[in-house]
């Protein structure tokens, strides 16, 4: 913003120049006795006047009645009220519903009064005048701005200016129409200072005492106290999917390679020692059953005419020794091939829950030697495995406190501690890169949680800044990608 001082007309007191380059009249204060104006209204008009402000309900209200009403009085073709909290701003415009804080005049106003007030020339009334400008372009909205004669009486609530009118006009102020502008900002005093008794709540006029009544002293609060708190100290957090699982488990795996022909179980079935499983399709070995047995038989004959013919011949006495080892050869076949039937069928090997998917997911699905069909797990003795995916990971020692959120009852909540951590990361059933966990609780504090159970794990590592909490991920991302 570029002004420049008019020179001082003849007969008028010298102005001396404000820090904006403003044509600055002295100090003016207004002294009881002292008139020097004859009003060209008549008592009936300045009573009305009065009676108006007086009838002002709000301070929104006043301040309505403050930049229309006193027009008729003074003789001002615009007025703005600047209000002080919490630092020098428009309130109200003459003429307007509302203050639009985009329109260009406003923010000038503003910032013009702004270094005023950082100076402390808003304390007593006084008359200004908005010079020519040195630029050839008179776009600027203080430039060309059609009334540059401007006059300013703050308002006082007790000892301090509350509120500050500015009446601006095309043609110069006397120094009568002041003593009339501060006689009326003694009645907008004591109207505002009976509003403010009158409200319960704080007064938007009330003066704000502190040294950090400016946005740019808010904005060095505000980094500071946002800074102090990304030092704080918090607890290094990571969440990741857990299922309950048994701390001793038998698996129970595929005998022979084949197809499950049937399932005697239901999942989540309690099973006792001996009791049947599953069972594989048998044809096969059925009939290897029944070769076997034919086999044997064929070589039992022939044992038998072997040692008959020994009787007649001495030489067939000879073939005696051959025919007994085929015949413990085909027995041991036969022996092979009932086993092999027998284990068509799996029994249980000890007591437990029969834990696998569903009765389709088996059956019809072939099987090769050593894979796992199902598991027997202990209920009683439960353990929760932790699938902690290798980007959410962080520092983590046995004895860690974790607390689990199942899916099945969200509001309770179980707390427990890290008892083994996994040294290498492995793909997980999900598919993931992720070091598996394995978290125990208390004898007694799992509840009604049941194997196969899902949920959320909530685990906690060490203490470190908030900041890093916050920009773990950003922080780690910037150090892959410069190589720091």
């Amino acid at each position: 913003m570029s002004t420049r001082l008019q020179p001082p007309k003849e007969g008028r007191v010298h102005a001396k120049t404000s820090p904006l380059g403003l044509n600055q009249f002295p100090a003016y204060r207004s002294h009881d006795g002292e008139d020097a104006r004859e009003e060209p209204y008549s008592s009936t008009v300045f009573s009305s006047f009065v009676s108006t402000v007086a009838s002002a309900g709000t301070e929104n209200d006043l301040a309505l009645v403050i930049v229309n009403e006193t027009r008729r009085i003074t003789g001002a073709q615009q007025i703005f009220l600047f209000s002080f909290r919490p630092f020098a701003h428009l309130d109200a415009i003459s003429g307007l519903p509302r203050v639009n804080r985009q329109s260009p005049l406003v923010k000038d106003l503003e910032e013009m009064f702004g270094v005023l007030e950082d100076a402390g020339e808003l304390d007593h009334a006084r008359m200004l005048s908005l010079g020519p400008t040195q630029k050839t372009d008179l776009s600027g909205p203080l430039d060309a701005y059609p009334f540059p004669h401007l006059l300013w009486t703050p308002v006082f609530i007790g000892d301090d200016a509350a509120f500050g009118v500015l009446y601006a006009r095309s043609k110069p102020w006397k120094r009568d129409e002041l003593e009339l502008v501060t006689r009326c900002a003694g009645i907008f005093s004591r109207r505002a200072q009976r509003l403010k008794v009158q409200t319960a709540s704080a007064s938007k006029w009330s003066p704000i005492k502190t040294p950090f009544s400016r946005p740019k002293q808010a904005g060095a609060i505000l980094a500071v106290l946002l800074t102090l708190g990304l030092c704080m100290p918090t607890t290094m957090m990571a969440s990741a999917p857990f299922q309950v699982v048994s701390q001793s488990h038998l698996i129970v795996a595929a005998p022979l390679e084949g197809v499950v022909e049937r399932v005697f179980v239901e999942p989540g079935e309690a099973v006792v020692t001996g009791q049947p499983l599953v069972k594989f399709v048998d044809v096969a070995e059925k009939n290897q059953v029944s070769i076997a047995r034919r086999q044997v038989e064929m070589s039992e004959a022939l044992l038998r005419r072997a040692n008959q013919m020994s009787f007649e011949k001495q030489e067939s006495g000879r073939e005696l020794g051959p025919s007994l080892a085929d015949v413990a050869i085909k027995r041991a076949e036969l022996n092979l091939a009932m086993e092999r039937s027998a284990r068509t069928t799996i029994n249980a090997e000890a007591d437990g829950v029969a834990v696998f998917t569903d009765e389709k997911s088996l059956i019809g699905r072939p099987f090769s030697i050593g894979e796992r069909v199902l598991e027997i797990a202990d209920p009683d003795h439960i353990e929760f495995e932790i699938l902690l995916d290798v980007s959410d990971s962080i520092s983590l020692t046995s004895g860690m406190p974790v607390k689990l959120f199942p899916d099945a009852a969200p509001l309770h909540a179980t707390e427990g501690r890290i008892s083994q951590i996994s040294y290498l990361a492995e793909q997980d059933r999900l598919g993931r890169l992720s070091y598996k966990l394995i978290a125990t609780t208390k004898a007694g504090e799992t509840g009604t949680l049941r194997l196969g159970t899902t949920g959320t794990a909530k685990i906690y590592g060490q203490q470190v800044p908030l900041a890093l909490y916050l920009f773990r991920r950003p922080i780690a991302s910037v150090r892959q990608w410069f190589g720091l």
